[in-house]
């Protein structure tokens, strides 16, 4: 690793070694005396100074391990966050979360020093994904279940919500053709499609200047896999042109002339481009993904307001007779189970070990 290049996180890097005998003391030992001791006088009392002095070790030994104390500092909440994860997550979606918030509130009263520490030192651990990953887990089923319970019970809902948008006088969409709502529909597309430049830009830059580039490679890849992936492959290349449901201002009961189709149903008679699930309302969702790679109390606020921008979008769609309700909620539900698994691939697997163990297994070394 060449001097300009950034260190990667604590977390990432492998225990130092020393020179000649094992080094007697360890971060995990380090950060269990620092932990002690935010818990019993707070996290103003934890410095490198203290830390020596408790591990009867010398003040500089310390940093043998942590580059400073901002490092500890990250070390020790992910080591907390650790507390939070629930072992067995419960199949059934309530018990899930009354775990998951049972062991999140018993951490938080532990160690009062964790929150303030969350939103001053903003970092993405391993220990905090996994604890957003298993919230996730517990609810992203019941929603895709749910909905697909809901509308093929009574796939006559599609028709009804369309119809709240639909004017029989006219036989028309009204909201298609008010000005301010064409405007916002265009402005929102070239916001996903800025999004996607950027995407396509840091990959780039990963690839010709990888030493050079800011932005480390996994969030990099992260972005453009969901985007590739979701929006891209799952929603406009398999879904939308091969599901031939029709649009809503296509079928008979809104003025057009093929019959209506549920959403389970692909065999309707569209021909491409077709209904199920909506492409804009998946590239809205997809801006979840960018925004759980905000650091700190941000990253709220970036998952609420992609929250908001998906639910305009979808509305938007709904009220121009371009998409069906299923088609707007099945776009959402993809779109985040696209995320949720890509996060996993990205951040849980360890692919070099992995394709280390495999080229041990096979007896043929890697070439590089």
């Amino acid at each position: 690793m060449s001097r300009d290049e950034p260190l990667p996180p604590i977390w990432a890097r492998p225990e130092p070694r020393g020179r000649g005998a094992r080094p007697a003391l360890s971060r995990k030992q380090i950060v269990d005396v620092a932990i002690l001791i935010a818990d019993e006088e707070g996290l103003d009392a934890v410095s490198m100074r203290r830390l020596a002095r408790e591990l009867r070790s010398g003040a500089m030994s310390i940093y043998h391990y942590f580059q400073g104390r901002e490092e500890l500092l990250d070390l020790m909440g992910d080591t907390v966050a650790a507390e939070m994860l629930v072992d067995a997550l419960p199949e059934d979606w309530r018990e899930a979360l009354r775990a998951i918030a049972h062991r999140t509130r018993a951490s938080f009263l532990k160690h009062p020093w964790l929150l303030g520490t969350l939103q001053d030192r903003p970092r993405v651990s391993p220990n905090l994904m996994r604890h957003i990953e298993q919230s996730a887990q517990s609810v992203i089923s019941l929603g895709e279940t749910g909905a697909g319970i809901v509308f093929a019970v009574d796939p006559r809902l599609d028709l009804q919500t369309t119809a709240l948008f639909f004017d029989d006088a006219s036989r028309t969409f009204p909201m298609a053709a008010e000005p301010v709502a064409v405007w916002l529909r265009g402005k929102t597309t070239w916001i996903f499609a800025a999004f996607s430049v950027c995407v396509a830009a840091a990959v780039l830059a990963r690839i010709v200047l990888p030493s050079r580039f800011p932005v480390p490679a996994r969030p990099v890849l992260f972005l453009a896999l969901t985007l590739a992936l979701g929006p891209g492959l799952l929603v406009n290349g398999i879904l939308k042109e091969h599901w031939s449901r029709p649009r809503p201002g296509e079928v008979v009961e809104f003025g057009g002339t093929l019959p209506f189709m549920p959403w389970w149903d692909p065999r309707g008679r569209c021909d491409q481009n077709c209904s199920f699930v909506s492409g804009e309302t998946a590239g809205a969702a997809w801006t979840v993904a960018p925004a759980l790679l905000v650091p700190g109390a941000l990253r709220i606020v970036a998952l609420a307001t992609a929250g908001v921008f998906t639910a305009a979008i979808g509305g938007l769609r709904l009220a121009f007779g371009g998409h069906f309700a299923s088609d707007v909620v099945f776009a959402v539900l993809l779109t985040l189970a696209v995320i949720w698994i890509v996060y996993g691939l990205v951040y849980r697997v360890d692919w070099a070990r992995l394709i280390k163990r495999m080229t041990a297994r096979s007896g043929r070394p890697l070439k590089t």
